[in-house]
């Protein structure tokens, strides 16, 4: 048997949501030069743990839209076209707003609790 490599790759994958859920989904919008993510639909119930209020809009963080695409809760859109996860990440994190790692960590907290935590606090 080969010995197992030393370091695995973080990797997260999820099955495509239904398209039946499609209309379902949060819809937003990322701003980056404002570095947050408008919503453009009522928000789920996730609003009571993640998000805030800019100019009477509701907002999120890079990384807070990011988990939330990535649990299939959220549609995101940049310059009217809907990003894939793929897209997202190359879009939403980088040097100047969240790192790669900061993501991960955060993500591991989110995914691993039962009640969300705002890390933007």
């Amino acid at each position: 048997m080969p010995p197992l490599p030393l370091y695995m790759p973080f990797a997260i994958t999820f099955p495509p949501a239904p398209l039946s859920t499609l209309g379902n989904l949060v819809k937003a919008e990322w701003k980056p030069q404002e570095g947050i993510v408008e919503l453009k639909s009522p928000a789920g119930k996730f609003w009571h743990t993640m998000g805030f209020t800019q100019h009477g809009k509701q907002c999120l963080l890079p990384e807070e839209a990011l988990y939330l695409l990535e649990c299939g809760s959220l549609q995101l859109f940049y310059k009217d076209l809907p990003l894939s996860v793929q897209e997202a990440y190359e879009e939403l994190l980088s040097p100047k707003s969240v790192s790669l790692l900061k993501y991960q960590v955060d993500f591991k907290i989110w995914s691993s609790t039962s009640v969300e935590v705002n890390l933007a606090i």
